[in-house]
């Protein structure tokens, strides 16, 4: 009966041993921590470059206007869609009769220039023909008369010719050679002197009378000659017309207008870009406004640097991710090129699909998106996942390594020095549950055994805990916490932020076009460094937007660029 009491007692205190070892090691085992393992693998390192960008128009066609008319209504804002024969603004009809009226005056008066100017031209013609008829009258005359002098002159040498003949020779028929030279022996000196000087002034009245003859006859010619030549060349009779074609032409597109009621309309769809008039304002010499052309396919422009270009090439494959879109659209990289406006930059137009499928409706200019492309590096011999990777506040980064040892459950796995440091103790204010109290927990640890807990709540209390090696002097637990402070996001950067993104703003309401899209990228990737707590992501985007800042504020006008450099001077 003992011996039964004994072994019945045994048995109860194993079965109280066991049951208080199974109540052991299940509290053990639900203090112990779920991580996840891995083992290191051989693989090749992937490069993703992620970028961000935005839809562009791929053409863009402008809406022109006669110049100078005075616009009274608009009727779209800039983003607006717009199908063929939509209203875009309106014109002022009275000032527009008073402009036509102004024309048809022009025109008026160069038809009564052109008509004087006619009328004159005939004038001329008639008198030039009148000098002509005279003319030819007087080479008529003179030639009659010149050739009667010349016959006189002539009839006179004949004459004295024969005086000469007959006073030396006389009547010779029956004379001998000897009785011949007899009479002319007996002729006298004087008087055979007398009867050459008779010849000789008779030869040269002759000469000087065909001499006359010539020039009097060659004057004529030329005067004839002069009426026959072509008046000195007049275009103003052309100029005038030509002016009257255009503003005739003009006229026409004015009574289009005047019967279309003011009303100036779109001539094809598309999106407005850009709006260049406003309500009391004229047409200027450029285009009143600028629409996209949906008969060619949108772009994706991204702008990208250096290292990201190391692994983004021509004809490579990329995804396109559209905000507000869950679908990636597989592109091609048909274009790359340095960036005009970004120096040390480099941008891509991609060609999107002619249907517009962006996963989420049409292709709308203006929409962002992430370009993204991966490309497989070299091959490492021990790799492991990001996830298994803790990143130390200088940068430095090192991985967890997982050891055996006995415990009560048998062989475990452990990390060294994984153990409770300290405990922090903060105030909240109560609140309902459903609401909830936040505390914002900074780690800031060194690898050389520095760890600094900073704990903060809605009040703006903050309550710290220093832990540091026993083995580190003062002089460098003061150099780790000083480290520790240049690498935080200060709350004093954050009314640096704000003023930064205000240039930014009125930057990009400055501008339109190409720039504009520029300018909103560089919000965009300066907003969403700052939204993400990386400091030293923060400090390059914010050191690139001031450079970007000062290098646009340039093509500014010089009053809206010195306000801004004198900003950032302040700055």
């Amino acid at each position: 009966m003992f011996k039964k009491k004994i072994m019945t007692g045994f048995v109860i205190f194993m079965g109280a041993m066991w049951l208080c070892t199974v109540i052991s090691k299940s509290y053990y085992t639900t203090k112990l921590p779920v991580v996840s393992t891995v083992s290191p693998e051989e693989k090749y390192i992937e490069h993703i470059v992620e970028a961000d960008g935005i839809v562009v128009e791929g053409g863009r066609q402008a809406v022109n206007a006669p110049l100078g008319i005075r616009v009274k209504e608009v009727s779209v804002q800039a983003g607006d869609k717009v199908e063929e024969g939509d209203e875009l603004f309106r014109i002022d009809l009275e000032d527009l009769k008073e402009i036509m009226a102004e024309k048809q005056s022009q025109i008026s008066k160069l038809q009564l220039q052109i008509n004087a100017v006619l009328e004159n031209e005939e004038i001329a013609r008639q008198k030039k023909e009148l000098d002509e008829k005279r003319a030819r009258e007087d080479y008529d005359a003179a030639a009659r008369q010149k050739d009667t002098e010349v016959g006189r002159a002539a009839e006179q040498y004949a004459q004295a010719m024969e005086d000469l003949e007959d006073a030396i020779y006389g009547d010779t028929d029956g004379l001998s050679d000897e009785e011949i030279e007899e009479r002319m022996n007996g002729l006298g000196e004087e008087e055979r002197e007398q009867l050459k000087d008779a010849l000789q002034n008779a030869a040269y009245a002759e000469a000087d009378a065909k001499r006359d003859r010539d020039n009097a006859m060659r004057d004529a010619q030329r005067a004839v000659e002069d009426t026959l030549l072509p008046e000195n060349a007049d275009s103003s009779v052309a100029v005038a017309r030509e002016e009257i074609r255009l503003l005739q032409s003009g006229l026409a597109d004015y009574q289009e207008i005047l019967n279309n009621e003011g009303i100036i309309t779109a001539k094809t769809g598309g999106m407005i870009t850009g709006i260049y008039v406003e309500a009391g304002s004229r047409i200027p010499d450029s285009a009143a406004m600028m629409l996209t052309d949906d008969s060619i396919p949108c772009q994706f422009k991204v702008v990208f640097d250096k290292e990201q270009r190391k692994y983004i090439g021509y004809g490579d494959e990329a995804t396109v991710k559209l905000d507000g879109s869950g679908k990636e659209i597989e592109v091609t990289i048909d274009y790359i090129s340095e960036s005009q406006t970004m120096p040390g930059s480099f941008e891509t137009l991609i060609s999107l699909s002619e249907d517009g499928n962006s996963g989420n409706g049409k292709w709308v200019p203006g929409l962002s998106g992430v370009l993204k492309r991966a490309e497989r590096g070299e091959k490492h011999r021990y790799c492991v996942s990001p996830l298994a990777v803790v990143t130390t506040s200088d940068k430095r980064t090192f991985v967890y390594v997982l050891k055996q040892r006995e415990g009560i459950l048998g062989e475990e796995y452990y990390v060294d020095e994984n153990v409770c440091l300290g405990e922090l103790v903060i105030p909240i204010r109560p609140r309902p549950v459903e609401k909830g109290e936040g505390v914002c927990v900074t780690f800031s640890y060194d690898i050389n055994g520095v760890l600094q807990v900073e704990a903060e709540n809605s009040m703006k209390e903050v309550v710290r805990k220093l832990i540091a090696n026993d083995a580190l002097s003062e002089k460098e637990i003061e150099e780790s916490l000083r480290r520790f402070e240049q690498m935080k996001l200060p709350d004093a950067e954050e009314e640096e932020y704000q003023l930064l993104l205000a240039k930014l703003m009125w930057l990009f309401q400055q501008q339109i076009g190409d720039t504009r899209i520029q300018t909103g990228m560089v919000v965009e990737r300066v907003t969403r460094a700052r939204e993400s707590n990386k400091h030293h992501l923060y400090q390059k985007e914010r050191e690139f937007s001031q450079r970007y800042l000062v290098q646009t504020s340039m093509t500014l006008n010089p009053f809206s660029s010195k306000l801004l450099l004198e900003e950032e001077d302040d700055d």
